[in-house]
């Protein structure tokens, strides 16, 4: 009888990107990004306001005239997030997952952990660790 040891893959490395360079080296429209995780999360401006720390009148600009430049790179962290829900989760339930308490977040809710500057990573950290749980088909 042997014994085999199975290495695990070490979660991915947080690297500091100035938000402005990131945003523009990823491209896209950051205005399509915010009503896209807006749509997916079934979010109100309210909520996404909390999220950025930003009133909801400040969302609702930035959804009609477009996202200020120094928070391209929160709103694509947080369609990262969404996108990584909408391809784990049906569609109908990631409303209530993203605002139900999660103990792998320390009690908290994903929009929640959202508010903390490493928030983006710390649930991506959690879904990874929920996918190795889920069987592969």
């Amino acid at each position: 009888m042997s014994v085999r040891t199975i290495h695990l893959a070490k979660p991915p490395r947080t690297y500091r990107v100035d938000p402005a360079r990131f945003a523009l080296l990823r491209g896209g429209n950051p205005k399509a990004s915010l009503a896209r995780a807006k749509a997916i999360l079934a979010a109100s401006p309210q909520e996404l306001g909390t999220v950025f720390g930003v009133s909801r009148q400040a969302v609702n600009l930035w959804l009609a005239d477009g996202v200020p430049l120094q928070r391209r790179a929160d709103v694509e962290r947080l369609l990262d997030v969404a996108q990584r829900l909408a391809r784990t989760f049906k569609a109908e339930r990631i409303p209530q997952i993203a605002r139900q308490k999660i103990p792998a977040l320390r009690g908290a809710s994903i929009l929640g952990t959202l508010q903390k500057p490493d928030g983006a990573s710390r649930v991506m950290i959690a879904l990874d660790r929920l996918g190795s749980y889920v069987s592969l088909p």
